[in-house]
């Protein structure tokens, strides 16, 4: 029965696995991006070698096989599991997004009859966008030098960092809300007065 439970870093997939791999470098089952499996590893009992036979085993003879494990893997562990289980309500990057929608909906229903109030809608909303599109640069030069350079200067190629190179969830749900509060903000003609 697994022991250990954890997240991949990169897409935040629920993993168990074997403690017998704890320390070592496994792929996420889900993204498959490199990742280690936390906690100590294992120490693996120190056996002798069996004596080397001085000719070679026939097909009935009594010498047994060589595990054929990898070397430094345990043997008899099961490969890695995904778990998908029912996220909790803080771990989803949608309720986030969702409460700051309905505060800048009221914000700007009620600063359609007051300036104060429409210039803190348009000072969280760009707030906001900045922020995101900042996020996103910092993890398109995780990707790359050149992948941040082409994201700062061609817009649309944002938006294929975000969908199809970074891969990462959450991004793509804040990435997605600053896009449509972008068209939003030029559809309102929201402006200061």
């Amino acid at each position: 029965m697994p022991d250990l439970k954890f997240s991949c870093p990169h897409c935040q997939q629920h993993i168990e696995a074997d403690p017998g791999y704890a320390g070592m470098p496994i792929n996420c089952p889900t993204c498959n991006r490199g990742l280690t499996v936390p906690g100590v590893p294992v120490p693996v009992a120190v056996l002798a070698p069996a004596p080397i036979p001085l000719t070679r085993p026939t097909a009935n003879s009594a010498t047994p096989a060589w595990p054929s494990s990898p070397a430094g893997q345990p043997a008899g562990l099961v490969k890695v599991a995904a778990r998908q289980s029912a996220a909790l309500w803080y771990t989803n990057p949608y309720a986030y997004v969702g409460v700051l929608m309905v505060v800048l909906a009221i914000l700007y229903g009620l600063g359609r009859n007051h300036s104060a109030v429409m210039q803190a809608f348009a000072v969280i909303a760009i707030a906001y966008i900045v922020i995101v599109h900042i996020i996103v640069l910092i993890a398109a030069f995780q990707e790359g030098i050149g992948t941040g350079f082409l994201t700062m200067c061609v817009p649309f190629f944002a938006v294929y960092v975000v969908y199809f190179v970074v891969g990462n969830r959450t991004l793509k749900v804040l990435y997605g809300a600053a896009l449509l509060l972008s068209v939003a903000l030029r559809l309102l003609d929201v402006h200061f007065r």
